[in-house]
């Protein structure tokens, strides 16, 4: 196998462990309602929320769906129910309906950048990496170190054949963010190639 096909496989492989990430501390609530955990609808929420994440760490995707399914009728401002609810229907392989999930989250939590770099992911996973930039992008405007969009974002630059400055911009703060030793070798491999590449389109006057 050449270089670049062993660099385009574990980009690949990166990629399809990268959305488990999001499972991380996504549960807080992250729109603009008020949320009494002393009221009833408080409680069933917080008690919802809970066993949907017990259902998720145990792997099952159906349980946690209806789980959060029961979270977003209690409460359909909850942005963060709906980015994790998301998340388990993109396990499942139901993109359409994950990706309404993760742009109601997003219209709910304009200030986070999980929806948006979700909807990415949805398209990158499913073949459209053209389509996934501007959802990066706007990930990236919201949190220009959010090291899920930076990843995201160069992969589908590098699969569009778009790369330029802004591609090695990308690369330099997710290399100076990175701490996973597998995608920090791939960052620094592609940023060797792109640094070439980018210099090669330069006119002559500037290089």
């Amino acid at each position: 196998m050449n270089q670049r096909r062993l660099i385009a496989s574990l980009a690949i492989a990166l990629l399809a462990g990268c959305t488990l990430l999001l499972h991380t501390g996504c549960t807080a609530p992250t729109s603009g309602a008020a949320i009494n955990s002393s009221e009833p609808d408080g409680i069933l929420l917080r008690r919802a929320m809970e066993r949907a994440e017990r259902a998720g760490r145990t792997r099952d995707p159906i349980r946690a769906e209806a789980l959060y399914r029961e979270a977003t009728n209690i409460y359909p401002g909850f942005a963060a129910a709906w980015n994790n609810l998301g998340l388990t229907l993109m396990e499942q392989d139901r993109w359409s309906e994950a990706d309404e999930a993760f742009a109601l989250a997003s219209d709910l939590a304009a200030s986070d950048p999980r929806p948006l770099y979700n909807r990415g992911i949805v398209r990158l996973k499913r073949g459209y990496a053209e389509q996934s930039i501007p959802y990066f992008e706007d990930a990236l405007a919201i949190n220009p170190n959010f090291l899920p969009a930076l990843r995201g974002g160069i992969r589908a630059e590098i699969l569009t054949r778009s790369t330029s400055e802004r591609t090695l911009r990308w690369l330099e703060r997710a290399i100076m963010l990175e701490t996973d030793e597998q995608w920090l070798s791939y960052l620094r491999l592609q940023r060797l190639q792109i640094e070439a590449e980018v210099r090669a389109k330069r006119p002559s006057w500037v290089q």
